[in-house]
């Protein structure tokens, strides 16, 4: 009986779904719990505002936590921004470059 699972496709494809069900399910974990997050004093400031229960400094925590997080997800904006424009721009450079001026740049010289 054993070696008649072993041998049929269905189960093989079972198993490869299984695994690629507990990747995937790792991966949106992962990239869930990797969002902008505010500071500890940001934090901090949130939870006062909320005890003080003032509607005012609810609103001025709440508009500078929006402004934190939007910083925030600008930065990671930018420094993709620069990373593909550094990659276009290495591209550029190496299709331009000898075998010689290659090695040399690798070589450190």
């Amino acid at each position: 009986m054993a070696e008649e699972n072993k041998d049929n496709p269905w189960t093989l494809a079972l198993i490869a779904v299984g695994i690629a069900a507990v990747i995937g399910l790792a991966g949106l974990t992962f990239r869930a719990c990797s969002g902008p997050k505010l500071d500890e004093a940001q934090i901090q400031r949130n939870k006062e505002a909320v005890a003080s229960g003032e509607r005012k400094r609810m609103e001025e925590a709440y508009l500078e936590s929006k402004l934190n997080l939007a910083n925030i997800d600008a930065n990671r904006a930018n420094a993709e921004n620069l990373k593909l424009k550094t990659l276009h721009e290495s591209r550029v450079e190496a299709n331009a470059m000898t075998d010689k001026q290659m090695q040399d740049f690798l070589e450190g010289r």
